[in-house]
């Protein structure tokens, strides 16, 4: 299955170093093409920077994370698409 990665935040957004990096977490959050993002679509992702997509039943997506620090939450992400539709099944089956 997939898996979502992305670089640690180490700095604040204005660019200045956070005190202590190995306190950040992250969110990630999903929805679908038409739909908004909601607070139901969330996963924490704890301090780990890559989460494997696997709980994401099969659809179309657009995925985007949040940094939590020092009882803060970034601004989300740029939205990144995602797809774990399977194929379509063979159609025409005959017997020759």
């Amino acid at each position: 299955m997939a898996k979502l990665a992305w670089d640690p935040v180490v700095a604040y957004s204005d660019g200045i170093p956070l005190e202590n990096p190995g306190a950040v977490a992250y969110k990630i959050y999903w929805k679908t093409p038409t739909e908004g993002y909601n607070s139901a679509d969330v996963k924490d992702a704890g301090n780990a920077t890559e989460l494997d997509l696997s709980f994401l039943p099969p659809n179309r997506y657009n995925l985007a994370a949040t940094t939590l620090y020092a009882g803060m939450e970034s601004v989300r992400s740029i939205d990144l698409p995602f797809s774990n539709v399977p194929p379509a099944s063979p159609s025409g089956l005959r017997i020759l």
